[in-house]
This record gives C-alpha cells, structure tokens and sequence, in this order.
C-alpha cells in the first residue's frame, strides 16, 4: 500500500500535467476521503477491518484502473507531446536550416549588393570625370571656336565695310559719271531738238514760198484764162493777133510753171516729212538706247547692293 502510495506520489506529477487543475483537486479529495474513512474503519471490528480491506481493495482497484486509464492517456499524450516536440524540433530545425540559409542569402545578397554599389559608385566616379573632363575639353573647344568666329566675324566685318565703301564709292562715282553723260546727251538732244525745230520752221518758210509761188503762178493762169476768156469773147471771126499768141504764151507757161510749182512742192513736204520722222526715229532711238543704258546700269548697281547686303547678312547670321 506504501509502494502504490509512492508510485501514486510519482505518478502526481505527470496526472498534473495530463489532468486539469479541477479534476486532479477532485481526484486527490475522494483519495483523502478513502483514507480518513479507512483509518476510522481500522479501530473498529474485525468485520469492520474486512469491510476496510474490501473497500480499500475496491478503492486501490478503482485507483489502479484509473490510474491504468491515465497512464494509458497520459502515454498517448505524452507520445503525442514527443511526436509534436519532434515535429517542432524539426520543424524548428528546418526554420533554422532556412534561417541560416536566408540569412546566407541575404549576407551574400548584401555583400553582391555592397559589392555594385562600390562598383556602380566607382563606375559613376570614372563617368563624372571622363564628363567633366569633355566638358572641359568641349567648353576650350568652344572658347577657341568661339574666338575664332569672332575674328572671322569682324574680318568678314571689316571686309563688307569697306566692300560697302568701294561700292559706295563705285555707286558714286557711277552715278556721276551717268549723271554726267546723261546731262551731255541730255544737251545733245536738247541741241538736236533745237536744229529739228530751226529746220522744220525753215521748211515751213520753204512751204510757205512754195505756197505763195503756187498762189502767184495760180493768180497768172487765172489772169491767162481770163485774157483767154476775153479774147474769145471779143469775136471768134476776127484773126488771132500777136497779143492773143502772146497771152496763150503765158498762160501756158503760168501752167506749166504751176504745175512745176505743185511738184516741187509737193517733193519738198515730203522729203521735209521725211527727214523730220527719221529725225524724230533717230532722236527716239537714242533717247530710248540712253533710258536702256540707265535703266541697266541702275540695275547693276542694285544688284550689286543686294549682293553686299547678302553677304552682310549671311556673315552676321554665321556670327550670331
């Protein structure tokens, strides 16, 4: 009874951990109780020692198949507690093999990491100064450029200036000398207008003497016809005299003079028509030849100031 005391006394611990708190209080009450009830049957009779000795065999029976049942409970959850301890520690153990591995990962990670940072870092370093290397190298690049432009820019300047002052110079004297021979020709004209106007007026008196000699010698054939008309009137019975052969005479004469007159009148104007016109083609030709001499040599000069101001601008263009 002392042994299975002790055994239960060793088995207490593991009922605390396989049991709750409620049914182990419960457990140990009923056993205080079996034992008080035993120790109050032990002083009585002998048939009261057998009733202690049936209801402690009964008791410990009791105590022994629930203890059996316990133990039975408490094996299978103490194989259940090793199976999950074991699982756990496996499972603890692969955490911890991926653990290290991750974190092996990640060191490597990190160290490849620190790693391109240093190299991407040192790359940046190489390529901000190969940069500002070219960017030194383009910017005296620039300056020599720059500085070059600028004398070619005041050379192409000074140039154009004085290109711009010969030609001024040329425009100048150009229009002088065409202002000259212009003038000259201009005089010229004016000269040869003069003559053309002295010669018609001289031609005018030559038709007017030629009008005035048709006029006379139409006055003499008028006077002819009339001593004709008179001597017919005076009798054509009587014979011709010598003054009526005489008057014929004239009267011939006045027409063949008139007649004469006429032509030559008549060549006169037209030969005075005709040398005016050429007079006047001829004055009208040079006067046009002299406007085309002008007119080409304006534009020349034009064409050379937009040449000038072409170039002007194309140099300042480049420069700017």
């Amino acid at each position: 009874m002392v042994a299975d005391t002790k055994e239960n006394s060793r088995a207490v611990p593991a009922l605390c951990r396989v049991l709750d708190r409620d049914e182990y209080d419960s457990l140990k009450r009923e056993l205080v109780e079996l034992k008080a009830e035993a120790s109050a049957a032990r002083g009585g009779s002998r048939a009261g020692q057998r009733l202690e000795s049936s209801l402690l065999r009964a008791a410990r029976e009791e105590a022994a198949a629930r203890e059996a049942e316990l133990r039975r409970e408490l094996e299978a959850v103490q194989a259940a507690g090793r199976e999950q301890l074991e699982r756990a520690a496996r499972a603890r153990r692969t955490h911890e093999r991926e653990k290290k591995a991750l974190q092996a990962r990640a060191d490597d990670l990190a160290a490849q990491l620190e790693a391109a940072h240093q190299r991407h870092t040192a790359e940046l370093q190489a390529v901000r100064q190969q940069e500002e290397q070219r960017g030194r190298a383009a910017a005296a690049e620039l300056a020599r450029q720059q500085a070059l432009l600028d004398r070619e820019l005041a050379r192409l300047a000074a140039e154009a200036e004085e290109r711009g002052a010969a030609l001024e110079q040329q425009y100048s004297s150009a229009v002088a000398v065409q202002t000259a021979r212009m003038s000259a020709q201009h005089e010229e004209l004016a000269a040869a207008h003069a003559a053309l106007r002295r010669r018609c007026a001289q031609l005018e008196k030559e038709a007017q003497a030629a009008g005035a000699a048709l006029r006379t010698a139409q006055h003499a054939a008028a006077a002819a016809q009339q001593a004709q008309r008179e001597a017919a009137a005076a009798g054509e019975q009587q014979a011709r005299g010598p003054a009526l052969a005489a008057a014929e005479q004239r009267a011939a004469g006045a027409e063949r003079r008139l007649a004469e007159a006429e032509a030559a009148a008549a060549e006169a104007a037209g030969a005075a028509r005709q040398r005016r016109a050429a007079e006047l083609d001829e004055l009208q030709q040079r006067f046009m030849g002299l406007l085309s001499t002008k007119d080409a040599t304006i534009a020349a000069l034009r064409q050379q100031l937009g040449e000038l101001s072409a170039s002007l601008a194309e140099a300042l263009g480049s420069g700017s």
